[in-house]
């Protein structure tokens, strides 16, 4: 009968009342060895209690329950007593946090070849971000990103309202589009500048930054991310400097007879108005801002501007 459990010899004992250890294994029919590892368990639960000579003393399940449900009640208060002196921490506990995480520069690392794409799966994919920024230095940079697919990127950007703005370094402009294919890397919805003075890799989601982790890599293998504060900022503002003081490598605005007419929707315009202010009809009008949509992908006058960059 080496099955019986703990409970059913307390039973058995309670019911036969045993003296001691060895009478108690004999009515049970259990080995010693298992009654006193039984016993042992009984009395660390302080169901009863077994003496140094193998005694074995009883105590009143009654007494025994009251004295387990004061023990309990007494814990539960003492739980209640920390849950509320948490509770009433948590407030300064949160501000000290964040006055601590302020000055942290530093983000989360993130290594591998898709750690960009890690990124925006985490961060966008149930939201667009509004404003791309990126600057790519160094022509591997392009070999590991791919040439857009133009199918799916205009499928995306006619739901999204995405600006992309890209600086390129000289070296990169020069090598890569003129090797591929200028439109393959940079396609019409993507607004460029060409800037010597780019000379780090980065990319602005809205207010999250990434940058290198290792500034000696070719490639954007490893990333630090940092969202929002103060570094993010002025990461912000240094790839506006470095758009303001770049040259735009598009074909000149008499190729594309549309960008006069965008102006003066940027300005406020409607499309007759403007139409008369250029002296075309407003058939003609019509048709170009058609012919811009199409070539910006995008879906609205708002959502044009912003692409071609005149909002």
């Amino acid at each position: 009968m080496s099955e019986i459990s703990p409970e059913e010899l307390l039973r058995i004992a309670l019911r036969s009342r045993a003296r001691d250890a060895e009478k108690l294994a004999l009515i049970a029919g259990l080995e010693q060895a298992a009654t006193d590892s039984r016993l042992a368990e009984l009395s660390d639960a302080e169901l009863l209690k077994v003496h140094d000579d193998g005694g074995i003393e009883y105590f009143n399940p009654f007494e025994v329950a009251v004295t387990q449900i004061a023990q309990g009640v007494a814990s539960a208060n003492r739980f209640l007593d920390r849950l509320r002196a948490s509770l009433e921490d948590l407030p300064e506990f949160l501000r000290s946090w964040q006055e601590g995480s302020q000055p942290n520069l530093l983000g989360r690392v993130i290594h591998g070849p898709a750690a960009v794409e890690q990124i925006w799966r985490e961060n966008f994919t149930t939201r667009a971000p509004r404003d791309v920024r990126v600057v790519l230095v160094g022509p591997s940079t392009l070999q590991q990103f791919g040439a857009v697919q133009p199918e799916w990127a205009h499928q995306y950007l006619t739901h999204h309202d995405v600006r992309i703005r890209c600086v390129v370094d000289a070296i990169t402009f020069e090598d890569g589009p003129n090797r591929s294919g200028f439109d393959d890397w940079f396609p019409p919805w993507v607004s460029l500048r060409v800037n010597s003075q780019a000379t780090e890799m980065l990319h602005i989601y809205d207010d999250l930054l990434l940058v290198q982790a290792e500034t000696s890599m070719a490639r954007f293998d490893s990333v630090i991310a940092i969202q929002g504060g103060p570094i993010a900022s002025l990461a912000a503002a240094h790839f506006e400097s470095l758009w303001r003081s770049g040259g735009n490598p598009r074909p000149p605005a008499a190729v594309r007879p549309w960008e006069a007419l965008i102006e003066l929707l940027a300005q406020g315009l409607t499309i007759e108005s403007a139409a008369r202010t250029l002296l075309i009809s407003e058939r003609t009008a019509r048709r170009r801002i058609a012919e811009a949509m199409d070539y910006y992908g995008a879906s609205s006058l708002f959502e044009l501007g912003r692409r071609s960059g005149k909002a």
